[in-house]
């Protein structure tokens, strides 16, 4: 995290966010939601992705079933009404 939001003088934006994403990989529920916080919202380096961060979180509450990833899940599409424009055609 601190990689990616450039609170060390060595910072790798790119760097940060491929540790991220290895760790949402492995199934850390927490590396999942920030992740998916990253991909909506974007950052100075990163573009938001709301399709990317709408699988990301479909893909994980079908593998874990933890309540913090239901209540995200359904949070996220709640924000991002109509959920047409996210599903793959």
């Amino acid at each position: 995290m601190q990689n990616l939001l450039r609170k060390r003088p060595d910072a790798d934006p790119m760097l940060g966010l491929n540790l991220i994403e290895r760790a949402a990989t492995a199934g850390y529920v927490t590396a999942i939601l920030e992740l998916v916080k990253l991909l909506e919202n974007g950052t100075a380096d990163i573009v938001p992705d709301l399709r990317r961060a709408y699988r990301l979180l479909a893909g994980a509450i079908t593998d874990h079933s933890d309540m913090k990833l239901h209540e995200a899940y359904l949070s996220f599409v709640e924000r991002n009404q109509p959920l047409s424009t996210l599903l793959d055609s």
